[in-house]
Formats: C-alpha cells, structure tokens, sequence
C-alpha cells in the first residue's frame, strides 16, 4: 500500500478534497514535493514517511506549505 509508491511513480491526487488523518497526500513543503502521511493532533500538523527510519515532518509557520491534494492512487512507470 502506502510503502509500494516509489520515486518516480505517478500519483493521481483529489486536490478538492479535504485531508484527514491517516490520508496520504502529496504535498510541497518548502519548494519540495513529497508524498507523505497526513497527521493533525493537538500538537500541530505532521507528515509522516512510510518508512520508520525517517522521523515526522513537522509543519510549522515558518514553512512554505501547500496540500497538492489527497492521493487517491499510483502508477509504477518503468
């Protein structure tokens, strides 16, 4: 699932569709894009990688942030 969308895959996004916990969204975060796990709690907004090595991503206000939109599905191009 989440850990099968790769680099260079393309992703089809909802961009009209408000993110909830747990969705995976592509998102830019400071002129980089990425496509992470949505998470808000009290503590603030956070992306999360699929893979546990990497730490979440806080968003705080000093980042340039913007939801591309909620990934509905992917494909693998070879």
């Amino acid at each position: 699932m989440v850990s099968a969308i790769l680099p260079g895959f393309i992703v089809f996004v909802d961009s009209f569709r408000e993110p909830r916990n747990g969705d995976i969204v592509a998102s830019c975060v400071n002129g980089r894009n990425c496509v992470k796990i949505f998470q808000r709690d009290t503590r603030g907004l956070f992306l999360v990688s699929a893979n546990k090595e990497y730490k979440p991503r806080q968003i705080t206000v000093k980042d340039a942030f913007n939801i591309l939109g909620v990934v509905k599905a992917h494909l693998a191009v070879y």
